[in-house]
């Protein structure tokens, strides 16, 4: 999922914020219908080997791929560990 998102920790909604930039930048919607995603070999490791998705079922793949919850305080990546886990924006270890 790093080699997806470019980081460590994000919340669930810049996970899925920048899965949607990699399908768009990589033009992995499908022409036909643009609510489905063409997997290539690096989203097929995320998405269970599928060879398609759909924005909505994306979802239930990614849980798997969060590690554990941490509290963030978004925009400020210089905190130190026990600073973002005092936050109030929850996380996701990626």
């Amino acid at each position: 999922m790093r080699e997806v998102t470019g980081t460590e920790v994000m919340t669930r909604q810049k996970v899925t914020k920048s899965l949607i930039n990699y399908v768009k930048e990589k033009d992995l919607q499908n022409p036909e219908d643009r609510r489905h995603i063409l997997c290539d070999e690096l989203l097929k490791r995320i998405m269970n080997g599928e060879e398609t998705v759909t924005y909505f079922t994306m979802q239930k793949y990614i849980s798997p791929h969060l590690l554990e919850k941490v509290g963030i305080d978004e925009g400020d990546d210089e905190k130190s560990e026990n600073e973002r886990s005092e936050a109030n924006t929850d996380g996701y270890s990626v």
